[in-house]
């Protein structure tokens, strides 16, 4: 019964071979069609000639079926080699060696199966269908298991688990997925994409691919999308591409299908030499949260290159490839949540090499979605024709601009009757020059050169950086700037300068306003720059007074000088001053001061001396409505003194006297005899210290000058300058000679002021000092009886009508 089955099993399959279909039926899940008109040789496709181990079937001819009931393992006990393969159920494969040994073999899964190759594995160019729902994967460490051919997927998967050697780059068209989880260092990477084929590059054991062959690409022909996932590499390690080869190293949109779209999905970054696209449709680069990084940074490193489909960039070109471009081509960065086009090497745009006008270059680069664009070389997008060329670069509303490189859109047309202009730059999200690293904006300059740049309303241009550096943004073009737009400088820190251009060499830009500028700054623009200065800064005020001390109630001139503390390249100071706390007077005029320079002396102002003490201050105002803070306080200081008081002593030791409140003083020699001689009364002088404030803030005390009004008496008085506060003149000696009988006086006028070198000094009052004295007879002239009553009568009785100033006539 056995033997029936297996006659009938292999009459089957020389029945299908007979027709060619190579299509096993539901229950020959596995057929095998070998090379035309050939055999099974022992090793050649198994040990022996038998059936592999762990499996039932047979060969006949060129054809071997096997059954694995639903699902199985095919086990290759030796190398195999097969021109087509039609799988119909699970099947794993095992083993040695499995080879599609000629071009136009194939592979065939059938709808929803799943076939797993663990065995090393060649496959020749051919074509290779898999079914709805199909998964098709290799898993073998070794062996070429992508060298070429056609892949048809209808919502297929293909695994890759493996090391990939591509010496020719298989080609994939319709729906499904291609997982890369292998690595490919040291080894050619390529893929030509056509179709909606969704390749994901994803789960890699080594987190990146890292191809160093000559000719390393994922080139998009389709019009569906492209997804790359996962980080990969795809650079020449440390080459300087003298020579680059068609699409080396590249992310490519280079296909025959208008809109392609290549899509970079992240968080991941995929590093290649190049970014090609094809001027014969419009193409979209998207970076879902990735980044996509074109160049190493060498010379000759190439970046984004657009030309005609299959032309080659030119390794060193000026100006990359002319070409015959008639209407402009519209490529588009974008992103649906962020992500960032790094390029670190030279970007040629549809270029004549020729200045005659040959070639019309209408390339246009629109950024769009939150997407980054850094720019770190030479960005070379000229028009060579003798017309006006709209297309250049737009950056859309939520879009960036950014890098350290530059942007080369003029004119190069020099032909006669020239009236082409270079491409137009339209700006309506943000510039912020500077490379990204990390997601972190550094600070550069970046310059665009072309025939207009536009700034929208809601445009911005971002400027980073502290200390002595800022960004900055070189416009060598006619600028206009629709009003709304900003220069801002929240990225901004700890800056130095006096002054930083922001943005250079253009015309046209003083519709700029700013936001978040630097408190210590002013941004001003003018028809070519727009700049942050330095406001001016009031530094130190340095004020010298005439004098140390003032008595209260008097006036002591200084003057005074002010420093501009601003950065060197700042603002000027020009200050106004005004009269504060104690200080009366006038300056009148502007005082302009230099960043880092004190202004000359001004003067104008007066101390006024109020209450007594020590270092009184007063104060004065110096104001400039431009400067960081736009006044300062200056202040004068002096010792305020009280007036002097003026009083009197006797060497007997009397109390002294203040002659503000008793104006009068009487030194009374008292009664003399005639011939007593001559009479002497001791006193002084002295400066009460004040009670209030003590005698450190008593002012001095000046005699200026004395007169007497009578006769008899000397005062032994004289002028002096200076009485310190609580001391006493040097002793005074009064003096009276009787020589007749009678009564004598004589008054003495004092004036005492404060100490006259002091401002402030004023007259103390008048001080009266009255001397008198009586003489009498000698005692032995009173002892006649009665006589000497009546002769002192008859005396007094003469003296009065005189006056006190009168002497007794005998």
């Amino acid at each position: 019964m056995v033997g029936k089955i297996i006659r009938s099993l292999a009459c089957c399959a020389v029945a299908l071979a007979a027709v060619g279909t190579g299509v096993a039926n539901a229950q020959t899940p596995v057929t095998w069609i070998g090379a035309s008109g050939g055999t099974w040789t022992t090793n050649a496709n198994w040990s022996s000639g038998t059936a592999p181990v762990n499996t039932t079937g047979t060969a006949t001819g060129n054809v071997a079926v096997f059954d694995t009931s639903t699902s199985g393992t095919v086990f290759l006990s030796g190398a195999v080699s097969v021109v087509r393969l039609n799988i119909q159920r699970n099947t794993t494969f095992t083993g040695q060696q499995f080879t599609l040994n000629t071009t136009g073999t194939a592979i065939t899964l059938s709808p929803n199966i799943t076939a797993t190759f663990n065995t090393p594995f060649n496959m020749a160019a051919g074509n290779y269908a898999l079914g709805d729902g199909s998964t098709l994967t290799f898993n073998n460490s070794s062996g070429n298991p992508v060298t070429g051919g056609v892949f048809r997927l209808t919502n297929a998967t293909i695994n890759y688990n493996t090391a990939v050697v591509n010496s020719s780059a298989p080609s994939y068209y319709g729906t499904g997925a291609l997982n890369f989880s292998g690595s490919t260092s040291g080894n050619n990477f390529k893929f030509n994409v056509f179709d909606s084929v969704n390749l994901a590059i994803k789960s890699m054991s080594t987190g990146a691919t890292s191809g160093t062959g000559t000719t390393n690409y994922v080139e998009y022909f389709g019009s569906g999308g492209l997804t790359l996932e996962r980080d990969f590499q795809m650079m020449a390690s440390g080459t300087t591409n003298s020579t680059i080869s068609n699409q080396r190293n590249a992310i490519s949109l280079t296909g025959t299908a208008a809109n392609q779209v290549v899509t970079v999905s992240g968080p991941y970054t995929a590093r290649v030499d190049q970014l090609f696209f094809s001027n014969n449709y419009d193409s979209t680069l998207r970076l879902n949260g990735a980044t996509v990084q074109v160049g190493d940074g060498s010379a000759n490193a190439q970046g984004l290159f657009i030309a005609n489909s299959g032309v080659s960039p030119t390794a060193g070109s000026t100006y990359g490839q002319a070409t015959s471009l008639t209407s402009g081509r519209t490529y588009t960065i974008d992103s649906a949540s962020t992500g960032t086009l790094r390029i670190n090497g030279t970007t040629a745009f549809n270029l004549s090499t020729a200045a005659s006008g040959s070639s019309f270059a209408g390339a246009l680069v629109r950024l769009t979605g939150s997407t980054t664009l850094v720019n770190n070389g030479p960005w070379i997008n000229r028009n060579f024709a003798n017309a006006t060329v709209a297309a250049g670069l737009d950056i859309g509303t939520s879009a960036t601009l950014s890098g350290t490189g530059s942007f080369d859109m003029t004119t190069g047309y020099t032909g006669a009757g020239a009236t082409g202009i270079g491409k137009s730059v339209a700006i309506d999200g943000i510039v912020a020059p500077g490379d990204v690293v990390g997601g972190v904006n550094g600070v550069g300059t970046l310059t665009i050169a072309s025939g207009t740049v536009s700034f929208g309303a809601a445009s911005k241009v971002a400027i980073s950086g502290s200390g002595a550096t800022l960004d900055q943004l070189v416009l060598n073009a006619p600028v206009s700037v629709t009003s709304g737009a900003k220069v801002d400088f929240a990225a901004t820190s700890n800056l130095t300068l006096g002054r930083y251009q922001v943005v250079t060499g253009s015309s046209g830009v003083n519709t700029f306003t700013a936001t978040n500028a630097p408190a210590a700054y002013t941004f001003g623009t003018s028809g070519t720059d727009a700049y942050l200065w330095a406001k001016p800064v009031f530094g130190t005020i340095s004020t010298t007074p005439a004098a140390a001390q003032v008595i209260t109630g008097g006036t002591v001139a200084f003057t005074y000088t002010v420093q501009n503390s601003a950065p060197t390249g700042g603002q000027n100071l020009a200050f106004t001053s005004a009269a504060g706390s104690g200080i009366v007077g006038t300056v009148l005029g502007t005082t302009t001061v230099a960043p880092q320079a004190t202004s000359g002396t001004v003067s104008g102002f007066s101390f006024v001396g109020g209450t007594p003490g020590l270092a009184q201050a007063a104060t004065f105002t110096v104001s400039d409505p431009n400067a960081l803070a736009t006044s300062a306080t200056g202040t004068v200081a002096l010792n305020v003194l009280d007036h002097a008081t003026p009083g009197f002593a006797t060497a007997a030791g009397l109390a002294v006297l203040n002659p503000l409140t008793t104006g009068t003083i009487l030194l009374d020699f008292g009664s003399l005899d005639v011939s007593a001689g001559a009479q002497s009364l001791t006193y002084s002088l002295t400066n009460i210290a004040s009670q209030t404030y003590g005698a450190s803030l008593t002012a001095g005390l000046a005699l200026t000058a004395f007169t007497g009004n009578g006769d008899g008496f000397t005062s032994g008085l004289s002028a002096f300058a200076d009485l310190l506060a609580g001391g006493t003149s040097s002793l005074l000696t009064a003096q009276f000679t009787p020589s007749t009988e009678g009564s004598f006086s004589r008054s003495y006028t004092l004036t005492f002021y404060d100490n006259q070198s002091v401002a402030g000094s004023t007259q103390r009052r008048d001080l009266t000092v009255n001397m008198q004295a009586v003489v009498v007879p000698e005692p032995g002239a009173l002892a006649l009886a009665g006589v000497g009553v009546i002769i002192a009568g008859w005396r007094l009785s003469r003296q009065r009508p005189c006056g006190r100033s009168c002497s007794t006539r005998p």
